[in-house]
């Protein structure tokens, strides 16, 4: 039979792959935690060999882009198309780019919120010390009391130190809860993830030891 075998490229021809991974542990873009689990997604370009009446796609060994996810990303990206402004992913290769470096270790969330509180406070004291050291001046002996005027500005001030404590402290605290509740959230879908795929891991290994009593051959006879 003659060598019929043909090769077709084209710029747009591309294949995609999905893989579970595993490390001793990897950062990942928003995402607080070290990832011992997670998915790989690499793009490719393709080309197409005809042979034996079959079409034979091969995917090139270089990827346009590659990227990981975690098990909650993956969840979110598979299950959330066309909503929202899209699902974080942490790339790892881009074509023309190289490999791209590791994630450095993340600002820890608490800290941050920490910071936001002691701001808003700070701003806040600032503000006070300022009213109550005008009003102190004011009283003392022919010190010029504070006009119509200065009194607004005054007035204002402690409105917006009021605010700060009334409702920026709140709202600061609203959105701790709202991430560790959506930290909570990922965790779970981690787990289960990992949980998964061990029971399915397990599966394949007690059918693979069941073959023989069936009659089957093992794989790879």
């Amino acid at each position: 039979m003659k060598d019929d075998k043909e090769v077709s490229k084209h710029p747009a021809y591309g294949t995609i792959t999905v893989v579970r991974c595993q490390s001793t542990g990897t950062r990942l873009f928003d995402s607080d935690a070290l990832h011992h689990h997670f998915i790989e997604v690499r793009v490719q370009h393709a080309e197409v060999l005809r042979d034996l009446s079959h079409n034979w796609i091969h995917g090139e060994s270089r990827p346009v882009v590659e990227f990981w996810m975690t098990e909650a990303q993956w969840a979110q990206f598979v299950s959330s198309h066309g909503m929202g402004e899209g699902t974080p992913v942490t790339l790892r290769h881009v074509n023309g780019e190289g490999t791209l470096p590791d994630l450095p270790e993340p600002e820890h969330t608490a800290t941050k919120f920490e910071k936001e509180v002691g701001d808003a406070i700070k701003e806040s004291m600032a503000d006070l010390t300022t009213i109550l050291g005008r009003l102190n001046e004011s009283l003392l002996p022919g010190a010029k009391v504070p006009g119509k005027t200065e009194m607004k500005e005054l007035v204002s001030k402690l409105s917006v130190a009021i605010g700060h404590v009334q409702s920026g402290l709140p709202y600061i605290e609203k959105c701790f809860n709202e991430h560790m509740e959506e930290t909570m959230r990922k965790a779970v879908i981690e787990f289960k993830g990992i949980v998964d795929r061990h029971l399915h891991e397990k599966g394949l290994e007690a059918l693979k030891s069941q073959m023989p009593q069936l009659g089957l051959p093992e794989a790879g006879e």
